[in-house]
């Protein structure tokens, strides 16, 4: 039996959706689908979603992958019914996280029935199905014009209680089109027997797509009649498709996926979490784009100050600041929460100029509506301080900082104008890595780890297994800073420099890593 507690949140429409998930990347989850996660009270998940999609259900109560839950596969499907039953029963928003689409091969009918049994209202949100995020990522068409006019979708796991399956392998031998196979690597030798042994030409180009759309896909092309044994050979494993056909030889043409500079390259980046970045111009992104493997792990934490109220400003007042100095992003959200705390919004800043160190904290505070009137692309809080010295002469400056955030603006701005410090939050040492960070990290050695800060640095020495930080101080996991003030701080550590920001921003950082890397 599996226990909920119900959320009081306003109704968002049928109480249970079905969403796909999608192939893997966690890019691919649609709009829609982002947007019920977040609003849910339980996720239950296959055990294949990836874990950054999990994250996007923000205020979820109960989480539950469904290998946990009671029964065996495939007769677990009862087990999800009942409990998507008993929670919108219970008043609970739940959301039934399926990898690719909820419709095509997700047994979706049998795990709606119970929910119409009971008259509970659901609705199902498409996802990128499998076949096509594979060939998408693979380069192959499934149809073109000159190749292939239709594809076949096909199940490599047909009902075991059928004594003959429903598959016609001689049409499916005779098909005039790309036949792409779901769960194919189980039944491998099976399906190329059977269509070789009904007239399909073993000279047939084709490939098999493992772990696809994600950092670790392979990609095998050969023919129908060498399938098997040089699957084999390359100890290719689930989860796997399998397309026939002449598109795909395109792929030789069309392959885009691992061509990119960054391909095969393991990537650490360690920077707080935040949420406006999760779909965002994020380092982590950026990496991405280029074909690395990179798996934001924060090392800090970012705790928001328990204290409401800001100095020198109180519900119904006018600010007394006449700058406002923000020194980093986490400071200016937290900034703004204290103001919705007090019924306020941007507004109590009219009347103030503000300043802000770098493009990042600059663009934070344009989400929020403000342009800042001084800030420095470069990044650094000495280059801003020399910006503010004339501008500050005996005003009042509020600085916005952290708890462990470096003095050089307190340092320069105290003698010349009537400063008060606002500790917007506390950084956190994290005291170990969760289950999930730990196995990507034993996934494989790291080629690069790229720091934003010496605080930063610092937390992922007491938390980074042994072996990998003996890589880094031996130079094979190669470690890139934002700044100088960063490097600084790493060389305390004695951890070598492979590269360093011309300018202290993501965009700067992303791209020496590029040169870096691409060129080992």
């Amino acid at each position: 039996m599996i226990t909920f507690s119900c959320s009081q949140l306003e109704a968002f429409g049928p109480m249970v959706a079905l969403v796909g998930a999608g192939p893997g990347d966690p890019g691919l989850i649609t709009r829609l689908g982002a947007e019920l996660l977040a609003q849910a009270d339980l996720v239950l998940y296959d055990r294949l979603v990836s874990p950054e999609i999990l994250e996007l259900a923000q205020i979820a109560r109960s989480m539950v992958c469904v290998d946990q839950l009671p029964g065996c596969h495939p007769d677990r499907i009862g087990a999800i019914g009942k409990a998507m039953v008993e929670a919108a029963q219970n008043g609970l928003r739940v959301v039934r996280l399926k990898g690719g689409d909820p419709i095509l091969f997700g047994r979706c009918l049998e795990e709606v029935e119970p929910l119409i049994e009971q008259g509970i209202s659901y609705q199902i949100v498409p996802g990128v199905t499998a076949a096509l995020g594979a060939a998408a990522f693979a380069g192959i068409p499934v149809t073109d014009r000159r190749l292939a006019s239709a594809v076949a979708l096909i199940t490599g796991h047909e009902n075991p209680t059928k004594t003959d399956g429903n598959l016609d392998w001689q049409a499916l031998a005779r098909f005039p089109g790309t036949l792409v196979f779901y769960m194919a690597m189980a039944r491998l030798e099976n399906m190329t027997t059977r269509l070789m042994g009904h007239g399909k030409s073993p000279d047939t180009p084709a490939c098999i797509i493992a772990q696809a759309t994600l950092p670790s896909q392979r990609v095998l092309v050969t023919t129908l009649g060498e399938l098997v044994a040089k699957a084999r050979a390359a100890d290719l494993r689930p989860p796997a498709i399998c397309m026939v056909g002449p598109v795909v030889d395109c792929r030789a043409t069309m392959n885009w996926f691992d061509r990119r500079p960054l391909y095969g390259k393991r990537v650490l980046t360690c920077r707080p979490n935040v949420p406006e970045e999760k779909f965002g111009n994020s380092l982590v992104n950026r990496l991405r784009a280029m074909g690395a493997s990179a798996r934001n792990i924060p090392t800090l934490e970012i705790v928001p100050t328990a204290e409401i109220g800001l100095p020198g400003l109180s519900q119904g007042s006018s600010p007394q600041w006449d700058w406002v100095v923000f020194s980093s992003q986490p400071g200016v959200q937290s900034f703004f929460a204290q103001l919705h705390q007090l019924g306020l919004d941007s507004r109590a800043l009219a009347g103030a100029q503000v300043a802000a160190v770098g493009e990042q904290t600059a663009r934070a505070l344009a989400q929020h509506g403000i342009r800042a009137d001084c800030t420095n692309p470069g990044g650094n809080a000495e280059s801003l301080a020399k910006q503010l010295l004339d501008k500050v002469q005996g005003r009042a400056v509020l600085l916005v900082r952290a708890d462990r955030g470096r003095e050089v603006l307190a340092q320069n701005l105290q003698p010349v104008c009537w400063l008060v410090e606002w500790i917007a939050y506390r950084q956190v040492n994290r005291l170990a890595l969760n289950a999930t960070e730990q196995a990507w990290l034993d996934e494989g050695p790291l080629d690069a780890v790229l720091l934003t800060s010496g605080n930063i640095a610092s937390a992922l020495a007491e938390v980074l297994p042994p072996y990998q930080v003996e890589a880094i101080r031996a130079g094979k996991t190669a470690v890139y800073s934002l700044s100088p003030v960063t490097s600084e701080s790493i060389k305390k550590l004695g951890w070598p420099i492979a590269g360093e920001a011309k300018e202290p921003s993501m965009a700067q950082l992303a791209e020496v890593v590029q040169k870096g890397l691409a060129s080992s």
